[in-house]
């Protein structure tokens, strides 16, 4: 669980989630990460409330970020 965070300003991705790993997002706003906001991979899972965002992050070469970007 996270709670109460502002992640921003990563060369990579703000945050990853693979291979079972569960994360709880509160009152999380992930930002401006060029390699993309959030990843959940093979076997991962997120949750986020409704107080957090995932905003204006890219993906690569993307400049400036366009989009919240989760894949």
């Amino acid at each position: 669980v996270l709670e109460n965070l502002i992640l921003e300003g990563s060369g990579e991705r703000g945050i990853e989630v693979t291979a079972g790993g569960n994360l709880t997002l509160n009152n999380v706003i992930v930002r401006d990460n060029l390699g993309g906001g959030v990843r959940v991979g093979s076997g991962g899972a997120l949750v986020t409330d409704a107080y957090g965002s995932i905003q204006h992050n890219g993906w690569g070469g993307d400049f400036p970020p366009s989009t919240g970007r989760i894949s």
